[in-house]
């Protein structure tokens, strides 16, 4: 849980591709790196602040590393997950009272 960040030096090649806001704060990092001829795509959120009047961008400890050849599968699956979200609804429980809702009533 506690792993030290990976040194700035370890990748041979780092190229930052674009970024994703995800909310005011905070923007999805993606970048193409690579180690030892290997080549990974980097996905790291940022913390953007203003300190001191400047706005500053905090890379986060952690993040997820894909091997490139994988990237392809992981982005069909996450475009299932956006199509079954929209085109499903979710199951909505209706609320109740809290004594009509008690399992040992």
């Amino acid at each position: 849980m506690n792993e030290p960040p990976t040194p700035a030096n370890y990748w041979d090649v780092q190229e930052r591709i674009d970024q994703v806001e995800l909310s005011p704060r905070d923007a999805l990092v993606v970048s193409v790196v690579s180690h030892s001829g290997t080549q990974y795509v980097r996905l790291q959120v940022h913390r953007n602040e203003v300190v001191n009047g400047t706005l500053r961008s905090t890379a986060g400890q952690k993040g997820v590393i894909l091997p490139i050849d994988s990237v392809a599968a992981v982005a069909a699956v996450l475009t299932q997950a956006v199509e079954r979200r929209t085109t499903r609804a979710y199951e909505e429980r209706p609320i109740v009272a809290e004594e009509e809702d008690d399992p040992f009533a």
